[in-house]
Order: C-alpha cells, then structure tokens, then sequence
C-alpha cells in the first residue's frame, strides 16, 4: 500500500517496493513457500481498499499471494545454458534449441 498515491498520474509510483518484493518472494523460496507478484486485483480496486480498511488516498501497488506447492517439493528450475542468454557487448542472434 502507498499512501497519498489515488491522486498520482505517475505510473512508475511505488516502484521503490519491487526491490524489497523480489527479496520477499526469494526468501520464501529458500523456505519452500511458493510466491507471485500480481496486480490483477486492482480491477477491483475499490473491494481491496474496503477488505483491507485502506485510507481513501491510498493504492496497492502489488499483492504477493504466498503458499506451498500441492505436490510435495520444488523442482529445480530449468534453465537455458548462459552461452545461449549471455552476451558481450552486443546482442546476437543465436538458434535456440526447442
């Protein structure tokens, strides 16, 4: 929640909690906790406020539902090679492999 921002035109307000959100969602990994990073609630903006008991000038900028996989543990992610994602200096086109 970000107080006196229901006036702001400045759509990169609130910015500043994606640091401390990425921190969040990595130590919950660490703890088995899965976590993502939505804004799909604030379509319903007004209910949120109203749920929460948010002050009229405030906004969410995120909600991070957090919970444990269904299916026992994390499986470790897949990853493409750095030699395929990493690049000096210039960006080049590579054939990526299906």
């Amino acid at each position: 929640m970000l107080l006196g921002a229901a006036k702001s035109a400045n759509p990169r307000l609130g910015s500043s909690i994606y640091g401390a959100v990425q921190h969040l969602m990595l130590a919950a990994r660490a703890h088995g906790i899965g976590s993502t990073l939505t804004t799909l609630h604030t379509g319903h903006e007004d209910d949120v406020r109203k749920l929460l008991n948010l002050p009229d000038d405030a906004l969410t900028m995120a909600l991070i539902p957090l919970g444990y996989p269904a299916r026992g543990r994390w499986a470790q992610p897949k990853r493409r090679p750095l030699d395929e994602v990493v690049f000096h200096e210039k960006y080049e086109e590579r054939e990526v492999s299906a």
